[in-house]
This record gives structure tokens, C-alpha cells and sequence, in this order.
């Protein structure tokens, strides 16, 4: 490329290292592994004060306003237009924003969600994310989603106005952080959060989108047969609209905050990972899952087929029946769950952060061939 002989000014808008989530981790992954690139010179934005310092040997810059409802201001004006002024050649928005001034723009719009599944969202945040994603899609230079399936959703809802190339690039897994532990690691965590029962284990924000209901009544099933004692572990903040009652059940155990080191240790410990949502971009805990040597039940026809193919038992998500028998299936047959687990930890050799930052970097480079 032809400014390769000098460095890409590059810009990220890291505003959602403030929220918990997928979008905050592939944040941080990306950051923390475009930091080897020589040719790259990184800015970091916030919109709050506090996370300055969440990086080092990259420069950060925290801007206003942190306010949620003002979040538009910053989107369309405050960001670019700093970006602007510091001469940035490629400005990154991870959380699907964009804006339309003359600046060389990314975007990632890990899926529709909020749009097509209106009800997983309140009122004003449909709206937001609905002239979000219409500006992406309009004034994005490149955009960068995390799936074929997501692709595909893209390609769909704006065939009348979209008229650039998607690129697929899946999310990563830290491999040094989440892989199988050892039995003495295992009875450590167990300890620690009194899990001393067999237990599925299902990771996310609890809300209806998540299918938490229905885990709940599969449990309920299982267990009305005293042959099982099993126990269902929710691993998440409370989500929009979540009936709380729900989880009234002395077979439930809800932790609402682990870090990533317990969490690779809980995933080894469960005896089966439930990720059958309703709707997802990607699935990423599936994934970190397999990592961890844990049988996986996931959703058919999501993108989280996609990403396990033969290595995960695959359910309708709407069918209480086909996730109990799924379940009692790896519950009855130790065969079954070793040869999952095998499975699992072939599957998640494909996918690390190293590779998805390469073919990141790999986008940013295309400006200037």
C-alpha cells in the first residue's frame, strides 16, 4: 500500500468497555492484540474519564457526553469530528455506529438484533439502534460482521440500500485464558461458589432472548425424575423485561458476576453448557465452552451452527421436549459427553484472537493498496 511506508493512524471507539458483554470482550481482544502491529498508531476513545488506563502503550482520549440518552451527539458529531482534527486515517466502530463525515470508516454490526426482535428492546432503544444501523449501512466505507448468518440477515433487511462488500470475520478465543482445567481447580471453584452437584451451566445477559424460561422447565422435567439431582447455573446480569420469579427455584444458581478466570474454570466444570437462544450474532460462550473441555447444546439454525458443525448437540430452541431429551441423552451416556468434549476441543482450535485481529488488520490495510 502505498502509505505503508509511514503508520495507520488508527481510531477506536472503546465506549463500550463501560458495559458488560460480548461487544466489551471483543473490545478488548482487539485492542489488546492490534498492539503488536508496528504499523499501526492507536488511538482510543471512552466517553467516560474512568476508563482511561484501561490500555497501555496505545493513546487515549476520554470525550463527552458519557450520558446514554446523548449517545447520538456522540456518534454523529463529538467522535468524528474529533477524529478529524487528529488527522485519523481509519477511524473502528465495534459497536455498529457510524456517522457521515469524510473520514475512513469501519464498522462492526455484530447483528440485527435489536431491530429485527423489537421486543428485545425498549422503545427508544429500538429507535436508536434503528437509525444506527441505517447510518452504517449508508456511510460505512467497509463493515465487518461476525458470521455467514449475520451476513446473510445483513444482506436481507437492507438489500435496497446496501451497496458494499459484508466481511466475515469471527471472534476469537483467549486460549490462555479458557482451556480444561484440573480436577483440583475444578474442586477449588466448586467450593467457592457452592457447586458441589452435577449442573448446566448456561452463560449470558438473563433475558427472554436468552431462552432462561425454558432452561427453567427443562430443569423442572429432569428433575421430577429423582434419578437426576441436577442443578441449572445462570452466569449473568439481569437483561431488559426478565420475569425474576422465574429463577424462584432452590435448584438455581444465579451469579451475576464472575471473571473470565472463574468463569474458564466453571465452564470445565459443568457437566453440560445450555446455549440454546432464541436469536443470536454469534454465540461466542459456545465456543469458550468447547475451550474448556465442556459438552455443548446449542441452537439449530442460528450461527451457532455455523460455528460448532458436528461438535455440539444441536436443539430446537422452542422445544422444552427436545432440550430435555438432549439433555438426559449426555446426562445417561458418559461415552456421549467424552466424545463431545473431543469434539469440542478439535472444533475450537479454529477459531483465536490472533487469527480475527490478522484478518482485521488485514481490512484496515485495503484503504491504502
Amino acid at each position: 500500500m502505498s502509505k505503508l511506508n509511514k503508520k495507520i493512524r488508527l481510531g477506536i471507539d472503546a465506549r463500550t468497555l463501560s458495559e458488560r458483554g460480548g461487544v466489551r470482550n471483543y473490545v478488548i481482544n482487539l485492542i489488546d492484540n492490534l498492539k503488536k502491529y508496528k504499523e499501526l498508531e492507536i488511538i482510543v476513545f471512552y466517553n467516560k474519564k474512568s476508563l482511561l488506563g484501561s490500555f497501555k502503550g496505545v493513546k487515549e482520549i476520554a470525550l463527552f457526553p458519557k450520558y446514554k440518552f446523548l449517545l447520538p451527539l456522540y456518534d454523529l458529531f463529538i467522535l468524528p469530528i474529533t477524529a478529524l482534527f487528529l488527522k485519523i486515517d481509519v477511524l473502528h466502530l465495534p459497536k455498529s455506529t457510524s456517522n457521515f463525515f469524510p473520514i475512513k470508516k469501519i464498522t462492526t454490526l455484530h447483528d440485527l438484533i435489536p431491530i429485527i426482535h423489537p421486543e428485545t428492546e425498549t422503545f427508544l432503544n429500538h429507535l436508536y439502534w434503528k437509525l444506527s444501523f441505517f447510518m452504517t449501512i449508508l456511510f460505512s466505507d467497509i463493515i465487518i460482521t461476525d458470521s455467514e448468518y449475520s451476513k446473510k440477515s445483513i444482506e436481507k433487511y437492507y438489500k435496497k440500500i446496501l451497496n458494499k462488500e459484508i466481511k466475515v470475520i469471527n471472534l476469537g478465543v483467549d486460549h490462555k485464558l479458557f482451556y480444561k482445567h484440573t480436577q483440583g481447580e475444578i474442586d477449588s471453584i466448586r467450593k467457592k461458589y457452592g457447586l458441589q452437584n452435577k449442573y448446566i451451566l448456561a452463560v449470558g445477559t438473563i433475558q427472554p432472548r436468552k431462552n432462561i424460561k425454558r432452561y427453567v422447565e427443562t430443569l423442572e422435567k429432569i428433575n421430577s425424575n429423582k434419578k437426576f439431582n441436577l442443578k441449572l447455573v445462570l452466569v449473568g446480569r439481569y437483561g431488559w423485561r426478565f420475569n425474576k420469579e422465574i429463577l424462584n427455584n432452590p435448584d438455581i444458581i444465579h451469579l451475576d458476576s464472575v471473571d473470565n478466570k472463574d468463569l474458564s474454570i466453571i465452564y470445565s466444570s459443568s457437566h453440560i453448557v445450555l446455549f440454546a437462544s432464541l436469536v443470536e450474532g454469534f454465540g461466542l460462550p459456545v465456543l469458550e465452552a468447547q475451550a474448556c473441555g465442556a459438552p455443548v447444546i446449542t441452537s439449530k439454525n442460528s450461527p451457532m451452527e455455523e460455528l460448532v458443525e458436528n461438535s455440539a448437540f444441536m436443539v430446537n430452541p422452542f422445544s422444552v421436549n427436545d432440550i430435555v431429551n438432549k439433555v438426559k441423552s449426555l446426562l445417561n451416556d458418559d461415552k456421549k459427553r467424552k466424545k463431545l468434549t473431543k469434539l469440542g476441543l478439535l472444533n475450537v482450535k479454529k477459531y483465536n484472537w490472533d487469527l480475527t485481529v490478522n484478518k482485521t488488520v488485514d481490512v484496515y490495510r485495503e484503504f491504502f493498496k
